[in-house]
Formats: C-alpha cells, structure tokens, sequence
C-alpha cells in the first residue's frame, strides 16, 4: 500500500544486481536514498557516479529501474539512450535488451522487436519477441469499444484506483490517494482514503465522500470492495495496532445508514505477509485476495479462503488455498474480481502475456471446478500502462477499472466500458426486499439463500439489514431460481424467483413458529404427474425443513399437498396424499420421527392462485407445512 515499500522491494531488486566495476558501498548509498523516497538527491548521486565512469552500464541501469517504478518510460529511453552513446560502454548488449524493454513498456512494439531481432536469439529474446507479437496483435484487433475516464463526481483531482461496485449498480467505492496526482517525493505528501458514491435517480453519481470514520484513519486505507449485497465493504489498512503484517484485510457491515467499527479477521486469512485486494464471492461462501505469503507460485498471488457467517453477519475464514499455476505465475497477479454467475473471474498481471505493465486477465471456471487457461481480455481494455481492479455490476454489461491516464491526465483514472459479449460472464440480476415480523411489522435480520433450483447449488447467501430489514439479493438471467429467508424462531419463507420481481421492493413477513403457524414449501419439485420427489433440485428446500424440526424436536406437523383443477377430484386428491406422503418419507429418512408427522392431501380444493394461468397453477400445485403442535416448554 505504502509508496515507501515498493521502492524499499525495488531497492533491494537493485542491490542483487552484478555491480562489475561499481563500487558497492556507494551502490547501497544511493539506493538507500531511493527507499527514503528522496527521488532528487538520489537521481544527483547516481548522475554523479555516471560522471566518474560513463563506461559502467549498472548506473544507467539503476536510473533505469527507478523511472521504470515511476512510471516515467521515457525518461528511461533516454538514460538508456544516452548509455548506449557511450563509446566502450560495458554490458552493452544487456543495456540493448533493456532499451527493448523500455520501447514495449512505451508500447512500441515493433520498434522493440526490431530492436530485439538484432540480438542474440536467446530464450529471453525469443520470450520477448513474443510477447511483442502478441502486444501488437492485440492492438491490430481491438475490441468495439471505448474505455471512458468517469466524471468528476467519481474521479478526483488525485490518483483513483482500486472501484468497487454492488451488483445492483448502486453503490460505487473507490480509493483516493489524497495529494497525489503523479509521482510523489515523499510518502508523507500522501493519504489514501475510502471513497463511497450512490447512483442517483437519474443514473448519475453523486459526489464522491470519504467514508467516516471509524473506517479511514490516518494510516492507510484502499483496495476497497462492497460484496453483492452492499452489506459488506472489505477493505485493507496498513500499520494498524492490530495488524499481523504491514497490511491487512478488514472488513466493515452496513447497519442502517452507518457502518460497523472495522473488524480484524485475524489468521488465517491474515499473516505477517501482506495481503490485499480482497474479494467476497456473491455466494457469501469464498472470499479472493492477494497476498505475497509463503506456499505460492511466485511473487503475489490470488489466495481464496472458505467463509462462514454467524447469524448476525459476523464472517470467519478458513486456511488459505493458493489458486495454483492455472492461474498464478511466478510474477504478481493481484484484485480478484469473481462475477455474481460464480464462475467468470477477471484479474491483474504483469506475468500472463500481455501489452505492457498489468493487464486484465479473464478466467473461467468449468463444470469440475477447475480454472480455464486465463486470456488476455484485449485492447483497448488494455494498454500499455497499468490496469487494475476490474470489476462489474450484476449484469455484466458494464465494466469499470483504474488505469493510468491515457488521455493527458497525470493521475490514475477509473474508466467505465460497454462491454463486448465474447468477454462478459453469465448475466446476473438483483432483487431487492424488506424482512419484518408478520405480527409486529418489526424489521428482522435473516439469512437469504439463493439457489439454482435445477442443480441445487447455492448462488448467492447474504442476510437483511438488522435496522430496516432491506436486502438485495443476487439471481441469475434466464436460469431457474429460487430463494429461502430464515431466522431462529420463525418459520422460514420460500419462493421461486420471478425476473418481474427485481422492478420493485417486495416484502416478506416472516411468522413465528406457534401452533397453527403454516407455510408453503415452493421450491420443492416432483416429477411429472408422479409423487416422486426430484430430490437434487427439491434437496435445498428439504434440508431447511429438516434442519427446523431438528431444532424444535417437540413440535408436530401437517404436511399437505395440494394439485392444480386440471383432472378429476379424486385423481388430484390421491395425487396430492402421495407427494405429501414422499416428503414425509424424506423426513423419515433424514431421522425425524413418523408420530411427528401428519400427511393430508387436499387435491384442488385450496386454491391459492387463479387456475386459469400456467403461473397460477403452478402456484396452486404445492407442498404446505402447518404446526399442529407446539409446546410451550420447548
């Protein structure tokens, strides 16, 4: 996070470099004067050194490495250029290849290739060419799209890196380094805040406001993310009382219009290592990041942890799980970024072939879990310069990322995109409720699971707000859904997910378990005019059934089923008893008592919707659970 750190690592890079004819000592002087962020004195002395001994190719080369970190390419290209007019200039050929390099991180090409051509073909010459190659194919087809530096409501006067978005396109975070608008002398001319807009009525952004404390101190914080929901914004700070390493994940839940103190996860997700760019999987289950902690592939990689929530929110992680060489390299891929549709992943490298700098990676996950080979998500996504911290709403049509100023800007700017199908993920939509007590009308916090109801896997888990009970909730586009909402003590409520539902605010009251209390168990599925229970797509439903009786191992229920009016009374009737029958079969199976459980079918004769529509009928054609008995000692 710390400008002072990265020229510490860099200086250190310099000091293993071969010094031929320089004189140590006054290497590690001068590169002492680097890590102290005093870029002016430093530059001198090197200057100095050259003066001494313009034939000692390692001066320009330290020159080199520094304007490299500050992103000053050309005045790289013209140290190197000076270094190769030297008549006599020891490591020549070496400087050569680093004149190479400075073009293509110019974004030259093939200036740099031709460059390259003229050298010895070694293996890092033919990687290069390489990589030249593929930079200007990228460039020769880009894709149909503009990448547009957002307004000033989102971009400040200062650098702007690391957006985040809620997948309902929302909220927006970003983070601001206050008093940097290009390279800085100092670490201490520097703050780096969190930044927080809303979109407003009209689709724009209102200002963007730091966020109060106790989330932004004086220290350092960035590389903020909201989850899905909005609920959670996870965030990482430096030099913390509490942190394990330099920096740290934290993370902060909404509660109401404010937000919670920041909450320190400890290990093991955090170490004495550095880790940052975190990320919460939609499904609430997995949480991303990057960390340059010992067990991974090479420099900093993208770690993902098992996450657990409690019943007011609080999460907890588990062991740390490198994502391997499928997607990690030996250099640094940082900013996870995992679609809501659980499967498309997007991240920044400067290891996996690309145009220069970090660029945008796109990865997919197949069917058995295993991550597709990454690919270059193209130009003009990526340039040249450094992009990072791609992420995207709900939808996936529109994509945002910080980069460096392409169009005359000094600072680091957020671009908005427009998207190309080829690399967008699943379409994703939100929903959007308020959970509140049937008989008190009290908002309540609970559990919202989202489920693909075909296969049965968990899309999406957050919980509603513990002040006004609102939630937002993720579902896929054109693919089966349903949902359940739990709280202990009341009955759990479930629906089957309609896309008509994500244009306005639903309610659901949620009612207490007592005697004569009843619900409908929508999300339970059987095969075609058959009692039979199609248990993979029905299982999720069933569980929570399960897991209810299970806690309140006193109470007796009715389970009833009910038909549709198409056919016969008696058909529908019989019908009906069966599949209630097959649940109370299940029940037995997963260990609750048969006295327990009290089986009725009532064929068509309780309708609940209009039997005239396919969407009504469907309703009708259900499976409800009424409480027959509840002692009060229970």
């Amino acid at each position: 996070m710390k400008t002072r750190l990265t020229i510490l690592l860099l200086a250190a890079a310099c000091l293993t470099r071969p010094l031929s004819a320089m004189d140590p000592v006054r290497h590690t002087q001068i590169s002492g004067l680097f890590a102290m962020g005093r870029m002016d004195e430093g530059v001198a002395q090197t200057e100095k050194e050259i003066k001494k001994d313009k034939k000692e190719a390692a001066w320009y080369w330290l020159l080199d490495d520094i304007y490299r970190q500050t992103g000053e390419d050309s005045l790289r290209l013209v140290v190197l250029n000076r270094a190769l007019a030297v008549k006599g200039l020891r490591a020549y050929e070496e400087t050569r290849m680093r004149k190479a390099h400075a073009l293509f991180d110019l974004g030259r090409y093939r200036e740099a290739d031709e460059l390259l051509a003229s050298l010895k073909p070694t293996r890092a010459v033919r990687n290069a060419r390489a990589k030249c190659a593929l930079a200007d194919s990228l460039r020769l087809h880009p894709l149909a799209i503009e990448r547009t530096c957002m307004s000033d409501s989102i971009n400040t006067e200062w650098d702007n890196l690391w957006p985040g978005v809620s997948a309902d396109g929302s909220t927006f975070t970003s983070t601001v380094v206050v008093g940097k608008k290009g390279w800085v002398r100092s670490t201490d001319d520097i703050q780096e805040d969190l930044y927080v807009s809303h979109r407003k009525a009209d689709g724009s952004w209102q200002q963007t406001r730091p966020l109060a404390k106790p989330v932004n101190t004086r220290e350092n914080e960035g590389a903020c993310s909201p989850s899905a929901d909005g609920r959670y914004v996870f965030f990482v700070a430096c030099n913390r009382p509490d942190s394990y390493g330099s920096c740290d994940v934290y993370y902060t839940i909404r509660q109401g219009n404010g937000w919670s103190d920041p909450i320190h996860p400890g290990a093991p997700l955090n170490t004495r290592a550095w880790e940052s760019t975190p990320f919460l999987a939609a499904s609430g289950k997995e949480l991303y990041f990057s960390s340059n902690r010992e067990g991974g592939v090479g420099g900093q990689d993208l770690w993902r942890c098992d996450v657990a929530m409690d019943p007011a929110g609080k999460l907890f992680f588990g062991e740390a799980v490198n994502l391997g060489d499928s997607i990690n390299t030996i250099f640094d891929e940082i900013s996870p970024f995992l679609h809501s549709d659980g499967s498309t992943l997007y991240f920044s490298s400067n290891g996996w072939p690309g145009m220069g700098g970090s660029d945008i990676f796109i990865a997919r996950r197949s069917a058995d879990g295993r991550w597709n080979r990454p690919e270059n998500i193209g130009y003009p996504v990526n340039t040249h310069q450094n992009e990072t911290g791609f992420v995207l709403a709900a939808t996936g049509e529109t994509a945002y990322l910080s980069a460096n100023g392409t169009d005359g800007r000094k600072q680091m700017c957020i671009y908005e995109i427009a998207l190309p199908e080829a690399v967008r993920p699943h379409p994703m939509t939100t929903s959007e409720g308020i959970v509140m007590d049937k008989q008190t009308h009290r908002a309540l916090q609970a559990r919202v699971e989202v489920f693909d109801t075909e296969t049965g896997e968990l899309l999406s888990t957050t919980f509603s707000d513990k002040t006004s009970g609102r939630f937002t909730a993720v579902f896929p586009q054109g693919r089966p859904a349903g949902f359940n909402i739990s709280r202990p003590g009341y009955l759990p409520h479930s629906r089957r997910y309609s896309e008509s539902q994500h244009e306005h605010e639903q309610l659901y009251a949620l009612q207490p378990i007592g005697e004569g209390s009843a619900f409908t168990l929508e999300n339970i599925y059987f095969e075609f005019n058959s009692s039979e229970l199609q248990t993979a797509t029905s299982g999720m439903e069933l569980d929570k059934l399960v897991k209810l009786l299970k806690e309140h191992p006193l109470i007796a229920v009715e389970i009833g089923g009910h038909t549709d009016a198409v056919g016969n009374e008696t058909y529908n009737e019989s019908l009906s008893l069966k599949r209630a029958q097959s649940v109370a079969d299940y029940l037995r199976g997963q260990g609750i008592a048969p006295e327990r459980m009290t089986c009725r079918g009532y064929g068509a004769s309780r309708p609940i919707a209009d039997n005239t529509t396919d969407e009504g009928r469907a309703r009708n054609r259900r499976i409800e659970l009424t409480i027959q008995k509840f002692p009060s000692n229970k």
